[in-house]
């Protein structure tokens, strides 16, 4: 699948085509960073599909965006998320992750699915670890007047997010989120 995740030269190149009479629709991939996006632009374009069909299927915008999120961060973003009664241990996490709750087997459209499955090679990525500088680029082709967005709803952690991996737990993420690290957005190592 060709990918069209661009560099913030490619943003402003892309903004100075379909801005601002071009329509456009956001994807909105669960642990991304869109909850805050959603809360500045209310649902209106923003797309949550139904677990039966592709996020982009029925989307005829010029323009289709998604953040994307590093599968490690997410994946320890999506566990505290889900255990949303404490501080993530990384007991909590470490257990999550071999019981199988990012098992690899193929479902459908889900919160913890992995990212590649919501997008297709009409959609921009925009990287979560990057938005300071890719985010102005993407708001700048939807919205004249903002350059910014709150980040909301954030993980309850303490801990960076390298620090909830040990060689098992980093095996079991890059098996379950193979395809979003085929995007090559992301190193499977740890540093």
């Amino acid at each position: 699948m060709p990918q069209r995740h661009i560099s913030r030269d490619g943003l402003l190149a892309l903004c100075d085509a379909v801005a601002p009479e071009v329509d456009w629709a956001f994807i909105h991939i669960p642990r991304t960073g869109g909850t805050a996006f959603r809360a500045v632009y209310g649902s209106g374009p923003a797309r949550k599909p139904s677990r039966s069909q592709h996020p982009s299927d029925g989307l005829d915008a010029a323009y289709l965006f998604a953040f994307v999120r590093n599968p490690f961060d997410r994946a320890v973003s999506l566990c505290a998320y889900l255990h949303p009664a404490e501080s993530l241990k990384l007991d909590t996490f470490r257990h999550w992750v071999l019981a199988g709750c990012v098992s690899p087997e193929y479902k459908p459209l889900t919160i913890s699915s992995p990212q590649a499955r919501w997008l297709d090679d009409r959609v921009v990525r925009v990287q979560y670890e990057s938005r300071e500088f890719e985010l102005p680029a993407v708001l700048e082709a939807i919205d004249e007047l903002r350059t910014t967005i709150p980040w909301l709803n954030t993980s309850k952690r303490t801990r960076d997010w390298r620090e909830y991996y040990d060689d098992e737990t980093r095996d079991a993420v890059v098996e379950r989120y193979a395809e979003d690290f085929e995007m090559n957005l992301w190193s499977t190592s740890i540093i």
